[in-house]
């Protein structure tokens, strides 16, 4: 039986996956052969002490529901009943003498999914030996997903997200009931948020479309100019477009950094950031990069300004780019 929660319910905030440490290199680097860095994502440096503290803090006024068990080798993702009613926490353990792998330890988070779709990446889930997230309240019953997923260089390549390491865990979940009229506000809530979310991005739509207009501007503008100003007596050196408007976009639900240049870190150029879930407008010329870089300056994941380009987009797992 799960204990009636109050109007005060809190959900935690959803956001993507922490960036891990790494090497003064682009990991994504066409032809890198190299061995992988021996890195540790700091949440890895947290001990059992601190995942039972994170455990009991999350799920205060929570009771023990289902428990489930498996093996990070050879990982499948989890089934859990859910009702309407009731909100859920989920709080993994590795076994005694299970560990995670060195590339796990690159970078891992969970995932769940809700019935009705709605994926979740819960970034801040791992704590040492395990993890604890929110699986949130759903609005009706069904089952929802749960995995464990190693981050690190997913963004370009997904055949390692299960290279989790050896030995057997624990998956306990937690709930508590909340009232209908509880439920009935926070969906309210959320339904609030998702158009004040929709309205960002048909303002963002139109800010598109006038810097459409502009750029046809800027073009009819090139192709008007001179022919000294082309590149030639007789235009024939004209390249196109000199500036690329482009929006750099927020998928990432934190603040993660960026860098303006060609070699983050030991190259010449800006450092910067960009909060979670939020546009900002950049003017390039084609050619210049942008990348996604670690607390240490390290390269993530880059993207090059080209003519036509629109959009760099941070992806929601805060460790690639992805352009268009």
């Amino acid at each position: 039986m799960w204990k009636q929660a109050g109007v005060g319910l809190t959900l935690v905030a959803l956001t993507g996956a922490c960036l891990p440490r790494t090497q003064p290199r682009d990991p994504f680097a066409a032809g890198a052969q190299t061995a992988e860095p021996e890195v540790v994502s700091p949440e890895f440096n947290e001990t059992r002490a601190d995942l039972d503290a994170a455990i009991q803090k999350a799920t205060e006024g929570y009771a023990p529901g289902d428990k489930l068990s498996g093996k990070l080798d050879g990982f499948a993702p989890h089934e859990i009943p859910v009702s309407r009613g009731t909100c859920y926490v989920g709080a993994l353990v590795l076994d005694d003498g299970a560990a995670f792998g060195d590339h796990a330890r690159k970078g891992a988070t969970v995932e769940s999914t809700l019935p009705g779709g709605l994926k979740t990446t819960h970034a801040d889930a791992i704590h040492g030996p395990g993890a604890v997230f929110d699986l949130g309240c759903p609005e009706a019953a069904g089952k929802a997903i749960v995995e464990l997923i190693a981050v690190y260089g997913s963004a370009m390549d997904t055949s390692q997200i299960h290279e989790l390491g050896k030995g057997g865990y624990t998956l306990q979940i937690y709930g508590k009931s909340i009232g209908e009229a509880d439920l009935v506000a926070l969906k309210a809530r959320e339904r609030a948020l998702a158009e004040q979310q929709a309205e960002e991005r048909r303002a963002f739509a139109e800010q598109e479309r006038q810097r459409d207009e502009q750029r046809a501007r800027d073009r009819a503008e090139l192709s008007a100019a001179p022919a000294a100003r082309a590149g030639g007596a007789d235009g024939s050196g004209s390249q196109g477009p000199q500036v690329v408007s482009v929006s750099l976009r927020s998928r990432c639900g934190k603040t993660v950094k960026v860098f303006f240049g060609k070699e983050p870190k030991f190259g010449s150029g800006t450092t910067s950031s960009i909060g979670g879930n939020s546009v900002q407008n950049h003017s390039f010329k084609p050619g210049d990069m942008v990348w996604l870089v670690d607390d240490s300056g390290n390269g993530i994941a880059s993207a090059t300004a080209s003519p036509g380009m629109r959009e760099i987009e941070i992806t929601s797992s805060c460790t690639g780019l992805a352009s268009r």
